[in-house]
């Protein structure tokens, strides 16, 4: 049991190293994100994170609603795909999308969590953004290991997840007509 659970922190740790150096190469100028020596590609000048617009350096969502944008359009194809033996290239393409968009995500310090006291927020964000990943690399495995039954349960609690953490961190704005289309909340 115990050497069971050393080799899954193990194999977690190498595969979020992994990731994050894929996604440092990809950034780079000249890196994966196409466009030659600028790296941006279109002769677009990048983006600084948080800045307004979608995309960054190497294609990277460049702002925290980019990075959702981007982890939202995966678990939908994961939602389409992870329970299919037949794409599993689809599921493991959309996988490392999500993985790429959570890993983004983690990088950005919302300035608005509901809340009184933001860097505690913060914190939890991030938290939530390591336990997300975790999720997403225990999809992966599955996906990769041909357990389909298993891996459509992972994205429906991931897509929970989702919900959970909108509703924990996003601001409660006004509803259109003064109800609330979710009562109890």
């Amino acid at each position: 049991m115990k050497n069971n659970r050393w080799t899954r922190s193990l194999v977690l740790a190498a595969s979020v190293a992994a990731l994050g150096a894929s996604a440092v190469l990809y950034a780079q100028p000249g890196g994966g994100g196409g466009g030659g020596a600028g790296g941006a590609g279109g002769g677009e000048a990048p983006r600084q994170p948080g800045q307004p617009g979608g995309r960054g350096r190497g294609g990277e969502p460049a702002n925290l609603e980019g990075a959702m944008k981007v982890m939202g359009s995966a678990l939908k194809a994961l939602k389409a795909s992870a329970g299919d033996a037949s794409k599993k290239e689809e599921a493991l393409q959309a996988v490392g999308q999500l993985q790429r968009g959570c890993l983004a995500s983690k990088g950005i310090k919302p300035d608005k969590l509901r809340g009184t006291d933001l860097a505690k927020a913060q914190d939890d964000y991030r938290r939530d953004q390591i336990k997300l990943m975790t999720m997403a690399l225990e999809l992966e495995t599955l996906i990769l290991d041909g357990k389909t039954k298993e891996a459509s349960a992972a994205v429906e609690k991931i897509a929970d997840f989702r919900d959970s953490s909108h509703d924990k961190y996003e601001e409660k704005k006004p509803p259109a007509g003064g109800q609330d289309p979710k009562p109890g909340r």
